[in-house]
C-alpha cells in the first residue's frame, strides 16, 4: 500500500506550511466562496505569468492578513535573462486585480534537491519533446555532483535534521504511440526509496501534463533518513 497511497497519509506527527493561511473569522472575515474565486484568478494569472517568461514555478504559498494577499512563490528561471523578468510582477498583479497584492520570489540556485521544482522542470522539459530518459540522467548527474542535501523537519517530538537517500520517478499515461494504445508507465529509482518504513521521511510530489495522446502524470518521491 505504500506505492497506492500519498506517503504522507500515514506519517503523522510532521508539522508543515498550508497553501493557503487566510483569517475566516472576526473583523478580517471575508466571504470563503468570494476568497477562494479570487484566489483562483490570481493562481492562475502567475502560473501563465512564469509560463510566458520562461520560469520553472516550484511551489506558492498564499496568506491574507489585513486586505493583503502575499504570495510566496519558489522558481527558477530558464535562462539568465529571464530571472529578471519578476521583480515587478506583484506590481503587475496589483493591477490587474485592482488588489493590494505582494509577491515574493525565491530564486532556488539548487533546484534540483526541491521537489516542486524538479517536477515542474520534468513536465517542462517534457513538453519541448525531450526524451524522459535523457531527462533522467540529467537530473542524475547533478545529484551526484553534490553532497546529500539535508532537511529540517518540525515533528511533534522536536526538531529533526534529514538527510536525503534517494529519488523515486514515475511516468505514467499515453505516450510514443497513437491514441489508442493503452496506457503505460515508466519508473526510474536514483538512490535508496523506502515506502514501507515509517521513520523514513518521504516527500510526495505530482504533476498532470496534457500531451495528444491524453492525459499523463508524472510523480516523485524523495526520501529522506534521519542523521
Amino acid at each position: 500500500m505504500g506505492q497506492k497511497i500519498d506517503p504522507r497519509g500515514f506519517r503523522i506527527g510532521l508539522s508543515d506550511l498550508w497553501h493557503d493561511e487566510s483569517q475566516c473569522y472576526g473583523k478580517s472575515f471575508k466571504n470563503q466562496k468570494n476568497l477562494l474565486k479570487e484566489t483562483r484568478n490570481i493562481f492562475e494569472f502567475l502560473n501563465q505569468y512564469f509560463e510566458s517568461k520562461k520560469l520553472i514555478q516550484g511551489k506558492t504559498n498564499q496568506k491574507v492578513s489585513n486586505k493583503i494577499k502575499e504570495y510566496n512563490v519558489q522558481y527558477v528561471p530558464v535562462s539568465p535573462k529571464a530571472a529578471s523578468l519578476t521583480h515587478n510582477m506583484g506590481l503587475t498583479a496589483a493591477n490587474v486585480f485592482k488588489k493590494n497584492i505582494q509577491v515574493r520570489n525565491y530564486n532556488t540556485t539548487l533546484w534540483y534537491q526541491n521537489g516542486p521544482l524538479l517536477c515542474e522542470f520534468i513536465k517542462t522539459s517534457l513538453k519541448k519533446g525531450i526524451a524522459f530518459r535523457k531527462i533522467i540522467n540529467t537530473v542524475q548527474r547533478l545529484l551526484e555532483l553534490q553532497t546529500p542535501h539535508q532537511i529540517v523537519l518540525k515533528t511533534s517530538s522536536g526538531t529533526k535534521i534529514m538527510e536525503y537517500t534517494g529519488l523515486k520517478v514515475r511516468y505514467t499515461g499515453r505516450f510514443g504511440g497513437s491514441r489508442s494504445r493503452m496506457a503505460s508507465n515508466i519508473v526510474y529509482r536514483i538512490g535508496a526509496v523506502s515506502l514501507q518504513k515509517i521513520e523514513t521521511h518521504i516527500q510526495f510530489y505530482t504533476s498532470s501534463l496534457h500531451t495528444k495522446q491524453g492525459l499523463c502524470n508524472i510523480e516523485i518521491w524523495m526520501a529522506y533518513k534521519s542523521i
